[in-house]
């Protein structure tokens, strides 16, 4: 059934009772009352430093013909355990391939960025405890890390190249990484969360 209600932001997240659904309107998000249509809260990301994100430690590039870099959200999720919401964020324009994607974590009652990670995931998702954060890297030889939602700190890495796609079982104990070989054979391997020991293959 069509609830009626129609407004701007192609990727969504609800929170935990569905009442709420939150909107990505590229650098922002909006909060609507699903009965409603009503806006309950937005925020938009901050402005991009460009001489700071230009500078590769070797001073300053100059880039010709291209807009003033900005950050556009591609991914997120509210995780209903603590009430936080994940977005990843890159910067645009893509051409400019500066490798500083940013993941956000918000506050989801007031939209309000609590720790920004600095990664380049393909994909990220939390655990469903709200406790980590799991980021699958952006290129096959990138190792699958796992951060901490309260400190922001990378606090394992995984021996694991190529694996694409992962799963992260409703108890945040383990995670299923799988993926695909190029003679098409797939392959699967479960990891404890906690300790980087390979559960099974």
């Amino acid at each position: 059934t069509d609830l009626g209600l129609s407004t701007s932001g192609a990727v969504a997240a609800f929170n935990g009772d569905g009442k709420h659904v939150a909107l990505l309107q590229d650098r922002g998000i909006i909060v609507v009352d699903v009965e409603t249509g009503r806006t309950l809260s937005s925020a938009t990301l901050p402005k991009v430093n460009v001489a700071e994100v230009f500078d590769n430690g070797s001073g300053p590039k100059v880039y010709h013909d291209l807009e003033t870099p900005s950050r556009r959200m591609s991914q997120i999720a509210w995780n209903k355990s603590r009430n936080i919401i994940l977005t990843v964020t890159e910067l645009w324009p893509y051409e400019l391939d500066l490798g500083d994607d940013q993941i956000q974590i918000w506050d989801g009652s007031m939209l309000k960025i609590l720790r920004t990670l600095h990664a380049s995931p393909l994909f990220a998702m939390m655990a469903p405890n709200g406790k980590w954060i799991l980021i699958i890297p952006d290129n096959e030889k990138g190792k699958p890390e796992i951060w901490s939602v309260d400190t922001g700190e990378q606090i394992q890495e995984f021996d694991l190249k190529g694996y694409m796609t992962a799963a992260i079982s409703p108890d945040s104990e383990t995670i299923a990484f799988g993926k695909i070989n190029i003679d098409g054979t797939a392959e699967t391997s479960l990891w404890r969360a906690g300790d980087a020991k390979r559960g099974g293959k």
